[in-house]
């Protein structure tokens, strides 16, 4: 398990980056159609009884994913200390 999070979430010996594949354009397109989503149905979920547990499930989820980049840190130590160099920002590359 071990060696599959290094290959996942750390960084390799040969770049493995890739322009335009797959992996960035899908979380692009689950996020618009959940956006579309929460807008196109707004005034039913506002009415809804259990609207105020659906926002906390959604801000549950948004924290979560956001630790889950330190949480790689704390796992893995060998993939480096400092989480400036592993901001949400630096996954595809960018620093």
């Amino acid at each position: 398990m071990k060696d599959f999070l290094i290959y996942f979430l750390g960084e390799g010996e040969t770049p493995e980056f890739k322009y335009f594949t797959l992996a960035h354009f899908m979380p692009i397109l689950v996020a618009a159609a959940v956006i579309f989503l929460i807008y196109r149905y707004r005034k039913g979920i506002a009415a809804w009884k259990h609207e105020s547990t659906l926002r906390h499930i959604l801000a549950f989820i948004l924290i979560l994913s956001d630790m889950t980049f330190y949480w790689r840190l704390v796992a893995l130590p060998e993939l480096g200390p400092n989480p400036i160099e592993h901001l949400p920002i630096s996954v595809c590359g960018w620093q």
